[in-house]
C-alpha cells in the first residue's frame, strides 16, 4: 500500500482522494513539478503510532519516441525522521581515516578567520573518491562555499561515493557517462543518475547540449562543455553575490578553458570571463596532475606568455613525486590484476610488460614494483625518451623512517638502439654474481658474429644478468674476463674480427668488448644485474611479443604503426596472440590514437555508409605507412594515386595511368565519373577480406577486441576503455588512502594560502612547495616518519611476589 501510494503521488503529483488522511502525508519540494519530495507515513500500531519518511527524487526523465516509452531514475530514501538521511550519509564521511589532513586541519593558523569571514566560493572537478570527499568537508568547515563540484568520469562510481559527494557538495555534483557502441565510437553523455538533482530547466540543458555531436564525439570535448556549463554557472552566482571563486582541480580543465575564451574576442563568454579575471572575480586555482600543470603553462605560452592567474600546482612536489607515486604503481599493478582476474586471464606473475614512460616518476616506481614481483628483471622493460631512471632523495637524517620506506632500488637503464640486438638471461632479483661465461652466451655471440643476413643491421649484442657486479673484487672480474678470451679468438678465426679494447660502462653497468674488421665495427656488452633494458619506441618490443604494455605518460603512445606490428608478429603455437593495454595517466590520452584507429577499422568493415572523402583520408594514411590489411600486389599502385591526387578529378586523372589497375578493380567498362567511389569500394572489399574484427564490451573491465587476420587470432584487450586502470571499476577507489591523505591536504593548504595573502599572487604556475614555509611541508614528511617508526618491543620489570 505504502509503495503504491509514493508511486501514485510520482506518477499523478498527487494522493488518491479516498486515502485516509490521517496515515499519509505528502511534502513536495518546491519548483520541482513534483519530481521531489517527502512522503510521510503515520504508521498505527495497537498502542502508538510511529512516523516513517519517505524522500523521493526523480532524475533524468528520457521519452523515447520510436518506442513510446518514458524512462527515468528513482531514489527512495527512507528513514524515521528527515535529518536521519543525512545523517547516515554524515556516518560513512566520519569514517574516513585522513590523520595528515585532521592534524592540519587541527592546527591551522588561518582557521578561525576563515570561519568567521570566507568570501570565496569553489569550483571543484576532481576524482570521486573517499579521500575528496573528506577534502569537500573540511573546505566546507573552513567557510568555503562549493558552488560546483564535477566529478572525472572514469568508469562508474558507487552507491556511497555517489551520497558522499552529493552531500558534500551540496547537492551540485555533476558527472558524465560513457555510450558505448560495437561499431560506432564511444559517445558521452550527462549522468542524470550519478548526479545531483536536477530542476526540468537543467535537465532539459543538460540533454539538449549533449545531443549535439560535436559535443558528445569524445572525452575532452564533453568535459569542456559540462566544465563551461558550470563555471558559467559560478562565475554569475559570485558576481550577483558579489563573492570571489577560487579553482580547484585535477587534470587542468577549467584553467586552459579560462584562457581560450579570455583570449577570443568572438566568443560569446568572453566579455564575462574577461570580467571575472581583471576584476579579480577568479582569484586563482590548485592544480594536482602534471598533465594538468602542462596544460596550464601551455596556456600560458600559446597566448604570447601571459599568465592571467596564480595557478599553485603540487604536480612536482617532492611528497608526490617520491610518496604517493608508491601508491598509484601498487594501485595499477592491483586493478589492472582483478581486471585481468576477472577475464580469466594471468595476471603479472608471467607477463612480459613494457612500462611506456617506464623512466618517469610513476614509471619508475612500476619498473620497480614489478621487478620485485617477479623476482627478476628478465621481463620488464622500459620505453622512454628519458635515459635515466627518477629518482629523488629526502632527508635521511630529519627523517630516518620515511626515507627508508620511499628508498629507490636503483634498478640501472640500458638503452637498446635500432642497431642493438639484446640478448635476455634469466636471473634471481638480488643474486649479485652472475656466471659470465654460459652456452647460451657462446651461442648467442657466435650468431650475432654469423654472415647471416639476419644480423646485417646490428653492430652491438648486448647481453644482460652476465657480468659480475661492481662491488666485485679486481681479482674475480679478471678471471671471469679471461674466461671470455677463448670465445674471442674463436669468433678471430671463425670470421675474422679481432678484439680490439674493452671499454667499462660508467656507473658500473658492465662492459663492452670491441671488435674490428676493416673498417666494420662491432661490440658485445655485457651488463650487471638488475639493470633494465630501456627502449625509445615501444615497436619493436611489441614485434617481439611483449604482451603487457602499462602507459604512465599521458601523451599519445600508441598509434597504427604499434597496432600493426601486433597484427604481423607470428602467434605462437596454437593460442589466440593476446596483448593487454592498461592506462595509468590521466583522461584517456595514452591509447587514443590506436582506440581511432581500431573505429575505424570497425566503421570500414561494417555494412554503414561511409562519406567518400573520409574513407580517402584513412585510406590514403593506411597505403602511407604500409598496414598490413592493405598489402596486395596493387599496394605500390594504389599508394601512388592516392597519394599524387588532392581532388576527384586529379584521382580519376591519375587512374588513367593505370589501366590494367582499373581492369582489376573491375572499372574499365564504367563511366569514369564512378571511377572514384569504385576505387573507395575496392579497397573497402580488400580490407574487409583481409582483416575481421569483433568488438565486445566488459562491466568494470573494459573493451576486448578479438581479431582475425592472416590465418591468425589476435585478441586486445583494452583495459578501462583506455582511461585511468585505478578509478574505473565500481569496486576501485584509485589509490590507497594513505597515499593521498597528504596529496589532496596540500591541495587545500593551497587554497588557504590562494584565499588569505594579502597582496595576493602574481599570476602564473607555482610549485606548491615555493608557496609554503618549510615547516608546512616537513609536517608531511614528520608524519609519515612516524607512521614509518618501527615498532619497539617493551621489556617487562620483574617484581618480587
Amino acid at each position: 500500500m505504502v509503495l503504491n501510494t509514493l508511486f501514485d503521488q510520482i506518477g499523478n503529483n498527487h494522493l488518491k482522494k479516498d486515502l485516509p488522511k490521517d496515515l499519509f502525508e505528502v511534502i513536495c519540494t518546491p519548483g520541482t513539478s513534483g519530481k521531489s519530495g517527502c512522503l510521510v507515513v503515520h504508521k498505527k500500531y495497537d498502542s502508538h503510532q510511529q512516523t516513517f519518511f519517505i524522500k523521493w527524487e526523480v532524475k533524468g526523465i528520457h521519452y523515447d519516441q520510436a518506442s513510446s516509452t518514458i524512462t527515468a531514475n528513482i531514489f527512495i530514501y527512507i528513514s524515521q525522521n528527515e535529518p536521519s538521511v543525512s545523517k547516515q550519509v554524515e556516518e560513512l564521511i566520519s569514517s574516513i581515516n585522513m590523520p595528515i589532513q585532521h592534524n592540519v586541519y587541527d592546527n591551522l593558523p588561518e582557521k578561525l578567520s576563515l570561519q568567521r569571514s570566507n568570501p570565496y566560493h569553489l569550483f571543484v572537478l576532481h576524482h570521486r573518491t573517499h579521500e575528496v570527499v573528506m577534502t569537500l568537508q573540511t573546505l566546507d568547515a573552513l567557510g568555503f562555499n562549493i558552488d560546483a563540484f564535477i566529478g572525472i568520469p572514469y568508469g562508474e562510481s558507487n552507491w556511497p561515493i555517489m551520497r558522499m559527494l552529493d552531500h558534500v557538495s551540496g547537492q551540485t555534483y555533476r558527472c558524465l557517462r560513457m555510450i558505448q557502441h560495437p561499431i560506432k565510437p564511444t559517445q558521452y553523455k550527462f549522468d542524470f543518475k550519478q548526479s545531483s538533482f536536477l530542476p526540468n530547466t537543467d535537465e532539459k540543458l543538460f540533454v539538449n547540449l549533449y545531443e549535439k555531436s560535436e559535443v558528445n564525439r569524445n572525452y575532452m570535448s564533453a568535459m569542456t562543455a559540462l566544465v563551461e556549463t558550470e563555471l558559467v554557472r559560478c562565475i554569475q552566482t559570485c558576481i550577483k553575490q558579489n563573492k570571489k571563486l577560487l579553482i580547484y582541480e585535477d587534470g587542468g580543465y577549467a584553467v586552459p578553458l579560462i584562457y581560450q575564451i579570455y583570449q577570443d574576442p568572438n566568443h560569446g563568454l568572453h566579455s564575462l570571463f574577461k570580467n571575472a579575471v581583471d576584476k579579480n572575480i577568479i582569484i586563482g586555482a590548485v592544480e594536482v596532475t602534471t598533465a594538468g600543470e602542462k596544460r596550464d603553462r601551455a596556456a600560458i605560452e600559446y597566448y604570447q606568455g601571459k599568465a592571467l592567474l596564480p595557478v599553485l600546482s603540487t604536480a612536482r612536489d617532492d611528497i608526490k613525486l617520491i610518496f604517493e607515486t608508491k601508491g598509484v604503481s601498487q594501485a595499477i599493478i592491483d586493478s589492472t590484476s582483478t581486471a585481468l582476474g576477472r577475464l580469466g586471464l594471468p595476471t603479472f606473475e608471467t607477463r612480459k610488460v613494457a612500462v611506456i614512460g617506464g623512466n618517469g616518476a610513476i614509471g619508475t616506481r612500476l619498473v620497480e614494483e614489478l621487478t620485485e614481483m617477479q623476482n627478476s628483471t628478465s621481463h620488464v622493460f622500459a620505453v622512454d625518451i628519458v635515459d635515466q631512471a627518477f629518482s629523488r632523495e629526502i632527508d635521511s637524517q630529519r627523517f630516518p623512517y620515511a626515507a627508508t620506506k620511499v628508498d629507490y632500488l636503483n634498478l640501472g637503464r640500458y638503452i637498446v638502439e635500432d642497431t642493438c640486438l639484446p640478448v635476455i638471461v634469466d636471473l634471481p632479483f638480488g643474486e649479485r654474481h652472475p656466471q659470465l661465461y654460459s652456452d647460451k652466451i657462446e651461442k648467442s655471440v657466435l650468431e650475432f658474429f654469423s654472415p647471416s643476413p639476419k644480423y646485417e643491421s646490428f653492430n652491438e649484442l648486448v647481453i644482460t644478468n652476465a657480468f659480475p657486479s661492481p662491488e666485485s673484487s679486481l681479482q674475480t672480474l679478471w678471471y671471469q674476463t679471461n674466461t671470455l678470451n677463448g670465445l674471442w679468438e674463436s669468433i678471430r678465426q671463425q670470421y675474422g674480427y679481432v678484439p680490439e679494447k674493452i671499454e667499462l660502462l660508467p656507473n658500473g653497468q658492465g662492459m663492452s668488448q670491441i671488435f674490428s674488421k676493416q673498417n666494420c665495427f662491432k661490440k658485445v656488452t655485457l651488463l650487471v644485474p638488475e639493470q633494465i633494458l630501456s627502449f625509445r619506441k615501444v615497436t619493436r618490443l611489441i614485434q617481439n611479443h611483449i604482451d603487457t604494455i602499462i602507459g604512465v605518460t599521458g601523451s599519445l603512445v600508441l598509434d597504427e604503426l604499434d597496432i600493426n606490428g601486433f597484427l604481423t608478429r607470428k602467434n605462437i603455437g596454437y593460442l589466440v596472440d593476446e596483448l593487454i593495454l592498461t592506462s595509468g595517466s590521466s583522461k584517456d590520452y595514452e591509447f587514443r590514437k590506436a582506440i581511432v584507429f581500431l573505429d575505424e577499422l570497425l566503421e570500414i568493415i561494417s555494412e554503414n555508409t561511409i562519406d567518400i572523402h573520409q574513407q580517402l583520408i584513412w585510406y590514403k594514411r593506411y597505403y602511407e605507412q604500409k598496414l598490413c590489411f592493405i598489402s596486395d600486389s596493387e599496394t605500390q599502385v594504389i599508394h601512388q594515386v592516392l597519394s599524387s591526387s588532392e581532388t576527384s578529378d586529379s584521382l580519376v586523372a591519375k587512374l588513367k595511368d593505370y589501366p590494367e589497375l582499373i581492369k582489376s578493380m573491375g572499372l574499365k567498362d564504367v563511366e569514369s565519373s564512378t571511377w572514384v567511389s569504385g576505387l573507395v569500394e575496392w579497397i573497402r572489399h580488400q580490407i574487409k577480406k583481409n582483416i575481421s574484427i569483433h568488438k565486445s564490451f566488459h562491466d568494470d573491465i573494459g573493451t576486448v577486441y578479438d581479431i582475425q587476420f592472416n590465418g591468425q587470432s589476435k585478441r586486445l584487450v583494452l583495459l578501462a576503455d583506455g582511461f585511468v586502470i585505478n578509478f574505473f571499476a565500481k569496486h576501485e577507489k584509485g589509490v590507497k588512502t594513505e597515499y593521498i591523505d597528504p596529496i589532496v591536504t596540500m591541495q587545500l593548504l593551497g587554497l588557504v594560502k590562494l584565499a588569505t595573502t594579502e597582496k595576493g599572487i602574481e599570476p602564473g604556475v607555482y610549485r606548491m612547495a615555493q608557496r609554503f614555509k618549510t615547516d608546512d611541508i616537513d609536517l608531511f614528511w614528520k608524519a609519515l616518519d612516524d607512521k614509518s617508526r618501527p615498532i619497539e618491543f617493551g621489556v617487562a620489570e620483574s617484581r618480587n611476589e
